[in-house]
């Protein structure tokens, strides 16, 4: 997209929304200042703005506009007015969520995407010097990513330019997207841009010592690469995805699913030579690459499951406080379900696939994107908690790429 200049109106919103991508995305600048402490009112600020510039937007929008809005009041007041607070907190603080593709959405009908270009140029770069940064970091300690939790040592390392969870994990939409515009685009030099922009991620990905994040990349790359080259053979696209479904299904909980089986097979014959050689087997899966990646991973999403079937009307926050950190904490999707119950988790669930639908119906066009970018953001939303950054990705960058080659298409086709 050309650059635009920005006009008067512009500059409040895309000084707010600057600000608050930024805040999501650089991990200094948290060290000072909470990031819910900026992302919060910066967001909230952009909506007042925005509804008095277009009322009509908001008061008669979509799903998408209805559905962030009311999310956003629901996931925040309805804890609060239950005297479970902590769980308000929780979810301002990933506002983004349903905000993100409301805020891209909004700039689309008034076709002012430049605010977003201006905005977006600035993030880019800040993540490029994250990842650099603890690129290098990682190459001299591989567990300083993973050591990131709280506390003045991590708040050392973060004001250093080393990013943590949240940074790794973004990065896997990131490589998804990059590896989609280095196979559409045409011009050499923004081939090389990219191509050295997953030099610096993948990279990146590969020494974090996240082995979800890691197989959700290759997961995503390969499989852009594949729709890409069979757009036009949708049986053979069809089989490619089955299959890496399995291969997900078996690389995520194929140790778990041996053991249980393992187990089951040991009560109903306990003794003999058979059950002595599946011991041993079980003893050496324990041992497997897996470990890293499996370790305590099931039992922490069943103990969210066991908490959604024990309160599944009102969620968790109707509980005692005592209950309140009975559940796994480990999965976006099944956390909201054991903290909102039934209705919450749908309702989170509408949410977070607004980014692929537009009046009512699922988008059709950049398949080959959008089938990757659903599938890592399942595999990180499913397994793995959520994150301001991850959000603005999923919410931001990727409906303005694939918006963007759907445009460049269509002049190329006219």
């Amino acid at each position: 997209m050309k650059h635009i200049v920005l006009k008067a109106n512009d500059l409040i919103p895309t000084a707010v929304l600057l600000l608050c991508f930024s805040f999501a995305c650089f991990p200094p600048l948290t060290t000072y200042v909470p990031s819910i402490a900026v992302t919060f009112p910066c967001l909230c600020i952009w909506f007042f703005y925005s509804f008095l510039e277009d009322r009509n937007f908001f008061l008669n929008g979509s799903w998408k506009v209805t559905g962030a809005i009311l999310f956003v009041l629901y996931s925040i007041l309805i804890p609060y007015m239950l005297g479970a607070g902590i769980f308000g907190n929780r979810y301002a603080d990933l506002t983004l969520i349903p905000m993100a593709p409301l805020i891209y959405h909004y700039y689309k009908v008034h076709n002012r995407l430049y605010v977003l270009n201006n905005v977006l140029i600035v993030v880019v770069v800040l993540l490029i010097i994250t990842t650099f940064i603890t690129q290098m970091a990682l190459i001299e300690q591989p567990y300083i990513s993973r050591n990131i939790k709280s506390g003045e040592e991590s708040y050392d390392t973060l004001r250093q330019g080393i990013g943590g969870y949240s940074l790794i994990y973004t990065l896997v939409p990131c490589s998804i997207i990059l590896t989609y515009v280095f196979l559409r685009e045409r011009k050499w030099l923004k081939k090389i841009l990219v191509a050295a922009g997953l030099c610096i991620i993948v990279p990146t990905i590969i020494l974090s010592n996240y082995m979800t994040a890691l197989i959700a990349t290759f997961l995503g790359c390969v499989l852009t690469v594949v729709l890409e080259k069979t757009v036009d053979n949708k049986n053979k696209a069809f089989a490619v995805l089955m299959g890496l479904v399995f291969v997900s299904i078996f690389l995520f909980w194929g140790k778990d699913i041996l053991n249980y089986i393992i187990d089951f097979i040991l009560q109903i014959a306990p003794s003999g030579r058979t059950a002595e050689r599946l011991l041993e087997f079980q003893g050496s899966i324990l041992e497997g690459i897996q470990e890293e990646m499996q370790s305590d991973r099931l039992p922490t999403l069943l103990s969210s499951v066991e908490t959604f079937f024990a309160h599944p009307l009102m969620g968790i926050i109707a509980a005692d406080e005592q209950e309140w950190f009975s559940f796994g904490q480990h999965s976006h999707v099944i956390d909201t379900f054991a903290i909102f119950g039934i209705l919450g988790g749908i309702f989170n669930l509408t949410i977070l696939v607004l980014p692929y639908r537009e009046k009512g119906k699922w988008i059709r066009y950049g398949r080959s994107l959008t089938i990757p970018i659903f599938l890592s953001m399942c595999i990180i939303y499913g397994q793995n908690n959520a994150t301001d950054s991850i959000a603005l990705v999923y919410g931001v960058f990727y409906p303005y790429i694939r918006d963007y080659y759907q445009k460049k298409n269509q002049r190329v086709l006219a």
